[in-house]
């Protein structure tokens, strides 16, 4: 039985790498390989004026919005494959290290629609801060997206698991969350830093050291590429993890459908 707490999301993460890191790789390379195109788009610049001026042309351009919008679908099928992976773990069932990404496969165009949803609803307080006059809109828009962010934490693991559609499985999501969204948040919040700082540091020390040897990104020796493919191949199972015993702490709760 797992309830939701820091220390069953690890310990469900330990139980589900063996069944997971597949599609953890996959998802790992698909952000490395992004990261290259970005880098080669922007070249290399010790003046930050003209970085910072690059960036700009960059976020405004056609290629930056297919290039995220590409990563963006490939996260979502990787990430549900994930959950799918660590649901079996979690409920003692063994497969093949593939049978995530099939069921992936089939709950992909649901995963894109309510994907799609969580995202423009839960961000609208960001876009706002980037329209003239927006600002304060957008500052009154991030406690109710705050909100929502939290209520549908769980969309995902109920789309794959009970294989319903987009619409009620953000519904599912909220029936569950529904009286216990700080304990919920917190988890997933934790979770979240958790898997980010190691990879902050990392890279943070890979950066320090192309700095010393006069290279950039686009130069790094091999080893450090495939370190820090393989660091977030460990780290990316981790939310996933938090996502699934949350479900399975709330799903053992009975739920009032109104």
């Amino acid at each position: 039985m797992y309830s939701a707490t820091v220390s069953d999301a690890f310990r469900l993460y330990r139980a589900g790498l063996k069944q997971c890191w597949l599609p953890s790789l996959l998802l790992a390379l698909a952000w490395g390989w992004a990261a290259t195109l970005v880098d080669r788009r922007l070249g290399s610049t010790d003046d930050v004026l003209a970085w910072i001026a690059q960036v700009q042309v960059l976020v405004w351009s056609s290629f930056f919005w297919k290039l995220l919008t590409a990563v963006c679908a490939v996260s979502a099928w990787l990430a549900s494959a994930m959950v799918a992976d660590l649901y079996a773990a979690g409920t003692g069932g063994a497969s093949p290290v593939a049978t995530g990404l099939i069921q992936a496969t089939r709950a992909f165009p649901g995963v894109l629609v309510a994907s799609t949803i969580f995202l423009v609803v839960t961000s609208i307080g960001s876009m706002l801060f980037m329209v003239p006059y927006g600002s304060l809109l957008g500052t009154l828009s991030i406690v109710p997206s705050t909100y929502l962010w939290g209520m549908w934490q769980l969309w995902l693991v109920v789309l794959v698991v009970e294989r319903c559609g987009p619409l009620s499985a953000l519904r599912r999501s909220w029936q569950l969350v529904e009286g216990h969204w700080w304990r919920i948040t917190t988890l997933i919040t934790v979770m979240v830093v958790i898997a980010i700082i190691p990879a902050l540091v990392f890279d943070a020390v890979t950066s320090g050291m192309l700095m010393m040897l006069g290279l950039d990104n686009l130069h790094a020796p091999a080893f450090m590429t495939v370190a820090g493919i393989l660091l977030y191949m460990l780290l990316l199972p981790l939310v996933p993890a938090a996502l699934v015993v949350a479900y399975l702490d709330r799903q053992r709760a009975p739920v009032v459908y109104g």
